[in-house]
């Protein structure tokens, strides 16, 4: 069983001068099973998020979950399968699931699941490791009767630094791809507003159970 709240705090700027923030707070839970018989494995998701210009006890509140179905090939590769699906502002999004997860040798790893992310990580030593990642985000955050939505696909490269076991900072620069913003009211009206692609860059302190070092 996995527990994996996060925080995120979005700030949009026009070039008229206007500027809005938007915020999530979310609670996903996942219950993983390891490889079943001739190597059939799943992990069930449910995520309960909130995601508004304000944080309040007025919040609509976004329920969803996924389902992913892993076949273990060999020791070292791991196909995936599945579905996610959320009740977002704009309506029931949902987006079927392709992932990896293969230990190439000893210091050099590629796994995700996408269209979600995927992740390239090279061992320097127990303490350091360095990579590349893409990550595609779909969120929607409430406006009064209307919605935001952002979709977002991030390319970049990052460096871990463990402090510890378990405790680890992560360190990430890139840049964005293919970035829409469109808002609307749902059922009723959308419309696409004008945005660019740009850097972006992510700092993160994450509590992490390596199951091999």
């Amino acid at each position: 069983m996995v527990f994996s709240p996060f925080f995120d705090h979005w700030n949009m700027k026009t070039d008229r001068g206007g500027s809005q923030n938007y915020y999530s707070l979310a609670l996903p839970v996942s219950f993983a099973h390891a490889p079943l018989k001739k190597g059939f494995g799943f992990m069930l998701t449910g995520i309960v998020r909130m995601n508004d210009s304000s944080i309040s006890k007025k919040t609509r509140v976004q329920l969803g979950g996924a389902a992913i179905l892993s076949y273990k090939s060999r020791d070292n590769l791991t196909w995936k399968l599945g579905c996610y699906v959320n009740n977002e502002l704009f309506g029931v999004f949902v987006m079927p699931l392709a992932g990896i997860d293969w230990r190439i040798d000893e210091r050099n790893a590629l796994f995700g699941v996408l269209p979600g992310s995927l992740t390239y990580e090279h061992k320097i030593n127990t303490q350091f490791y360095y990579g590349g990642t893409f990550r595609a985000i779909t969120n929607s955050y409430g406006t009064g009767k209307g919605y935001w939505r952002v979709d977002e696909n991030q390319l970049g490269i990052y460096g871990d630094a463990y402090l510890g076991k378990h405790f680890v900072v992560n360190l990430e620069l890139g840049h964005s791809l293919f970035r829409k913003l469109r808002t609307g009211e749902k059922h009723v009206s959308k419309q696409d507003l004008g945005v660019r692609d740009n850097l972006y860059g992510r700092v993160s302190i994450a509590y992490r159970i390596r199951f091999s070092r």
